[in-house]
């Protein structure tokens, strides 16, 4: 038997016991800070130079193996500070059953580099399945690095030279609630005086207003007063979840509390605030405070709940009072207004830092959530009014329990991470798709029309929940409003009058879209028109739109490109609208955004059938049949990958059909395309942005109706039932016939 084998069976022996691998799991966490000796490493970490590794990083993608197993790092780490280090680390980001297991299967502990093999940036892993957990690690020696792409990750790693002038890239964490406010607040204010004099943006976003709505008033934090502010005077907005029926809630325990709804009467009354309001409105008062302001705004207290009219004047208010302001609090993981928020009224919570000093250098482990993820795992990120607060917020000072940062319309600062000058701090160091989005927002200042930017938003939108479905219009009221003053345009029921071919190209998901079925069943929404997804409950999407045509040959041809998101793989093509229908307009409430379309264009009848399955009825899908009831073959590239044309309906819709024993349904054609050929004038053809050739796929270049399923009601005007792109070679078979159809 060799020695390790030897080694491995006296530490299981005495390892192995559950009770003693809780022990070492708790004692490895809580050491936050440990002084040594850089000699004290034992002779296996001195052979792999792992502190070498550390600095200069590696390109092995098989990566740097420490040792056989993390039980006989556990064992040195006795005698040796790196394999101490390590094993902390281990114990600090993992849980405990993950830590358990580590020990009782001898899991090895590899060092290797990150996807793209980038030096000086390494993973640390406790397997080497593909289904590990992988802890981001950073390297910084100069202090001059400049690629933050480990936000990506859980954690980070550095390595400081301690001689050199100490870095205050990566802030270590106090345990002492006292000093962690008062470091806190001292560092968002330099952030806030770091966005105001170098970012141009931002500076003219959150100038404060010359002139308020009429009711427009402010929480004086000095005095506990609700008062009416001086025209640009500078306050902070406050943004947070409600909660369920908060108005039927008291603000402390006992029976003889007062309602909440009671104190906001009493408040609009006299104007003082009582010594006890809901937790999250003291805590940001206890913030506006802290950030050298005297005026706060916080819609619970600031808009009479009571007044309908002074409510209309606020909602239609909301793109100027969050812009207006210097900064806006976001309570992001607080779940109503009576949980507070966290690292004011109470600490955040500890994240243990691992560091070890020797004589020249300093080691530091950190763990934190990436910030779009933090952004869109509480509810504050699953509601819609607090989704226009955001975007339209100049500056979003965010709290969470796991830590906080300020995002403005150009920077993001970290209360971990020091972010330098460069670039990628900006708009582009985000991997994810979309992630950018979610941490620096859509642009509602655009003077020039992207549907793109249209196009991510609504379908963010459409993933927020509401109590009431009668605010699917108001919650987005100030986002739209903010777009239609910087364009000159108009929006009717949210969708754009001067692009309402593109605008009525979404998708509604139904039942279909796994993520959502925690959510509402995709109804309809009563008071909103079909044909907008307002009218929709659940997300919705768009994949594909028309862009402007490229110069003045292709406008006379009507050529436009197309722009594909429904793959991996984005397209940019040139297509031909061959036809479009005449879109028209008919106001029916012009406050809710309520209208009936008018389309003066043609429309077929296709046979359907539903498509039988196994499991819950959750994919509510159904077939186009041709007029000889065979399947209709859908192999246009840019339609989901389904092989044939369908029609997808959310549950109630779907179970409707079936009841009535409804075979046929009408589809009305919104616009026909049909690919560029390469002999044209504009000379382009489909072709892929990030390819270097197209693929090959049958029907590359097919033409393509794009349809809405109708449903009539006895007084003749339509119901939208969802979008469906069928192959024009079907549509042409199916006979249509000219037509003027109304949609409600």
């Amino acid at each position: 038997m060799s020695e390790n084998d030897n080694l491995r069976e006296d530490v299981s022996e005495i390892l192995l016991a559950d009770s003693t691998i809780e022990y070492l799991w708790r004692t490895l966490r809580v050491i936050e800070h440990e002084v040594v000796r850089a000699n004290e490493v034992c002779s296996i970490c001195t052979d792999t130079r792992f502190e070498v590794q550390l600095r200069l990083g590696t390109r092995s993608e098989e990566g740097l193996s420490l040792s056989q197993s993390f039980a006989e790092i556990l064992h040195r780490s006795m005698s040796c500070w790196l394999c101490r280090f390590l094993c902390r680390i281990v114990a600090r980001a993992s849980p405990q059953k993950q830590f358990t297991r580590c020990i009782k299967e001898n899991l090895p502990v590899l060092v290797s580099s990150s996807p793209g093999n980038w030096e000086r940036k390494l993973l640390l892993s406790v397997d080497n399945s593909a289904s590990a957990r992988s802890y981001g690690v950073e390297i910084n020696t100069s202090g001059a690095w400049r690629d933050f792409e480990d936000l990506q990750y859980d954690s980070v790693m550095t390595c400081h030279n301690l001689v050199s002038p100490p870095s205050k890239r990566f802030r270590k964490l106090f345990s002492d609630s006292v000093t962690q406010r008062k470091e806190l607040f001292s560092e968002i204010c330099r952030w806030i005086s770091i966005c105001d004099s170098q970012h141009l943006t931002c500076r003219r976003r959150a100038s404060p207003s010359s002139s308020h709505h009429d009711g427009f008033r402010v929480i004086d934090v000095n005095s506990r007063t609700l008062c009416e502010p001086a025209a640009n005077c500078s306050y902070v907005a406050l943004s947070y979840v409600w909660g369920e029926k908060p108005f039927s809630r008291s603000c402390t325990a006992g029976d003889a509390a007062p309602l909440l709804s009671d104190l906001i009467k009493q408040i609009n009354v006299d104007l003082r605030l009582p010594q006890i309001l809901p937790q999250t409105i003291e805590d940001a008062i206890i913030v506006t405070q802290n950030l050298g302001q005297r005026y706060l705004w916080a819609d619970i207290l600031c808009i009479d709940q009571f007044d309908e009219q002074l409510k209309k004047k606020a909602i239609t208010s909301m793109d100027q009072i969050y812009s207006s302001a210097l900064v806006t609090i976001c309570a992001i993981d607080s779940p109503s207004m009576f949980s507070g928020i966290p690292g004011v009224h109470d600490p955040l919570w500890l994240r243990y830092q691992v560091i070890t000093d020797t004589e020249t250098d300093r080691f530091m482990f950190s763990q934190f959530h990436r910030i779009h993820e933090v952004l869109d795992v509480y509810d504050w990120a699953k509601r819609a009014w607090t989704f226009q607060e955001g975007e339209l917020s100049t500056r979003r000072l965010c709290f969470s329990e796991n830590g906080i940062f300020l995002l403005c319309k150009e920077e993001i600062f970290h209360d971990i991470l020091e972010l330098d000058e460069s670039d990628d701090r900006r708009k582009g160091f985000f991997e994810a798709e979309g992630a950018h989005y979610v941490a620096l927002g859509f642009d509602l200042d655009m003077h020039s029309w992207v549907f793109d930017n249209y196009a991510r938003m609504t379908a963010s939108y459409s993933y927020r929940s509401m109590t009431f479905s009668s605010d699917a219009y108001h919650a987005i009221t100030g986002a739209i409003q903010r777009m239609a003053q910087n364009l000159s345009t108009s929006f009717v029921a949210a969708l754009p009058v001067h692009d309402i071919c593109n605008a009525l190209l979404w998708f509604h998901h139904g039942n279909s879209y796994q993520p959502f079925a925690r959510h509402a069943e995709g109804r309809q929404r009563p008071g909103f028109p079909s044909w907008s997804w307002l009218g929709w409950e659940g997300p919705i999407e768009y994949w594909h739109w028309l862009e402007e045509p490229r110069d003045s040959i292709e406008k006379q041809e009507c050529i436009f490109t197309l722009v594909n998101r429904n793959s991996d793989e984005v397209f940019d093509r040139a297509v031909k609208v061959q036809s479009s229908a005449l879109v028209t307009f008919e106001l029916i409430a012009p406050d809710s955004g309520n209208a009936i379309l008018g389309l003066t264009t043609t429309i077929a009848r296709f046979q359907i059938s539903k498509i039988m399955q196994l499991g819950p009825p959750r994919d509510h899908r159904w077939l186009l049949l041709d007029k000889s009831g065979q399947k209709i073959p859908m192999e246009a590239y840019f339609y989901d990958g389904r092989d044939f044309c369908s029609l997808h309906l959310h549950s109630a819709s779907s179970l409707e059909l079936i009841k009535m024993n409804v075979k046929e349904l009408e589809f009305v054609l919104l616009q026909h395309w049909s690919s560029n050929p390469p002999e044209s004038a504009s000379g382009r053809i489909a072709r892929p942005i990030h390819r270097d050739e197209v693929p090959e796929r049958p029907g590359l270049l097919e033409d393509i109706v794009w349809t809405i399923a109708i449903k009539r009601r006895p007084d003749g005007v339509c119901e939208r039932l969802n979008l469906v792109p069928i192959p024009a070679k079907a549509w042409f078979m199916a006979e249509p016939q000219s037509t003027v159809v109304r949609i409600a």
